[in-house]
């Protein structure tokens, strides 16, 4: 099926980023819950601030594939 609406978006392109996805989301979990047991801290906000924005990329680099692979 994503051979017709993605033709770059290959099986191992889906691997991969299915597998940065996977480990975002358990580090994103880990932080959070982390900020919830030790409170705000400025070293925790930070790691916060930095897993958001590898979503932003992962996000950007995601929907670039759907287009064209050059372009990512």
């Amino acid at each position: 099926m994503t051979e017709t609406i993605a033709p770059y978006f290959s099986h191992e392109i889906q691997t991969i980023i299915c597998g940065i996805l996977i480990l975002l989301t358990i580090v994103t979990s880990v932080f959070f819950v982390v900020k919830k047991i030790k409170g705000p801290g400025k070293l925790i906000d930070e790691l916060i601030h930095r897993t958001f924005s590898w979503w932003v990329i992962v996000g950007i680099v995601t929907v670039f594939f759907f287009f064209r692979i050059e372009l990512a």
